[in-house]
């Protein structure tokens, strides 16, 4: 990781090396680096000239880390400076001169709507932007940071630390203590520790005034985990079944469960007793790596390399058990669990998903 003092000095060079690049027609009349306004240092501020010998005023807050916490942070920062002070010394300024910006690596999806929604402009070192000043209105979209991306959905939804969120997303209004959630999800109390705070970091979870842990925004929690989820991560077994209907088949299912064998209906023999909206052939339900030959005896069911309709699906993690439902003696994974398996399922997946999420999840 890049040292913070290192990034600065590096963000200010690129801000120096570019914004007449980025801004048409511009150039630098001064600058100031650690420049004190307001009894706030600013890390940077420009006078910058456009058409017409007008000046603009530009104020960067350089943060080394883009995730909205440390956003929210500098943005809290820009707005608390205002145009009063700069009206002593600057005759003809006004709003539309003056541009407050958030500087970081890299801003995300979610980063760029925080800083829109207050009214804040943002420049990043991977090449995006968002800057209105003076006349001139920039949007650019620059090269994702990708690794960046596919680290943090790494870090909230590998199999171990996904167990958080799905304990969290089914019940979306709990206040839950760090203790209540490890017991729950069962791992360990410092490694719920480390996963929270990642998803403080990024805004998804916050603590009250109890100090208790409360999700904010379930709904986008979903979806991010939505990008990263892959059904194919876990081992499927397929085989075939002479019993045809698919209702006789989930009883016999339930039936042969008693002999202490765990199960779980997914995909859309899942879905078909929560929210039914799409028809089916397949059945599938998780079941315990070693119980998998047992359950093809109990089941009478005959391995097939093609054309199979009933699938045994080893998890990618015991998780995926956590919060089952009982519909008419049938256990079916927790609505989380159905909404994943489903979404980027490609036989009417993200069509029973939709409808799932509307009819019972209500976020």
């Amino acid at each position: 990781m890049r040292k913070i003092a290192n990034f600065h000095e590096e963000a200010k060079r690129y801000i120096l090396d570019n914004i007449e690049r980025i801004i048409p027609d511009s150039r630098i009349v001064s600058y100031k680096s650690d420049a004190k306004i307001n009894g706030h240092v600013a890390d940077l501020f420009v006078i910058l000239a456009i058409p017409n010998e007008i000046e603009c005023y530009l104020i960067f807050e350089i943060k080394s880390r883009g995730e909205p916490v440390f956003l929210s942070h500098a943005i809290t920062q820009l707005r608390s400076i205002p145009l009063s002070i700069f009206k002593r010394r600057y005759r003809n300024i006004n709003e539309e001169l003056l541009a407050r910006i958030v500087v970081a690596p890299y801003i995300s999806e979610r980063g760029k709507q925080l800083c829109k929604s207050n009214g804040i402009n943002f420049l990043d070192l991977s090449g995006n932007c968002y800057l209105h000043v003076g006349a001139y209105y920039i949007e650019k979209e620059g090269r994702e940071n990708i690794a960046k991306e596919r680290k943090i959905l790494k870090e909230l939804f590998s199999p171990k630390a996904s167990r958080v969120a799905r304990v969290m997303l089914e019940e979306p209004k709990r206040k839950w203590t760090l203790s209540e959630l490890a017991k729950t999800a069962e791992i360990s109390l410092g490694y719920v520790h480390r996963v929270v705070k990642k998803l403080q970091d990024h805004e998804f979870v916050s603590r009250d005034m109890e100090s208790k842990l409360v999700l904010d925004k379930p709904g986008e929690l979903l979806e991010q985990w939505t990008k990263k989820y892959n059904f194919s991560d876990n081992t499927i077994h397929t085989y075939y079944s002479f019993q045809k209907n698919i209702t006789e088949f989930m009883k016999k299912v339930s039936k042969a469960s008693k002999n202490k064998l765990e199960y779980a209906m997914t995909l859309h023999s899942g879905a078909y007793l929560i929210a039914p909206y799409v028809r089916f052939t397949d059945v599938h339900f998780y079941v315990k790596p070693m119980d998998v030959e047992k359950w093809v005896k109990k089941l009478d069911l005959r391995p097939v390399e093609s054309g199979g309709t009933i699938h045994l699906v080893e998890p990618f993690d015991e998780g995926v058990f956590y919060g089952r439902q009982t519909v008419k003696g049938i256990k079916v994974v927790c609505n989380t669990q159905l909404y994943l398996d489903l979404y980027n399922y490609p036989a009417r997946g993200k069509e029973q998903a939709k409808f799932l999420r509307k009819k019972k999840m209500r976020y």
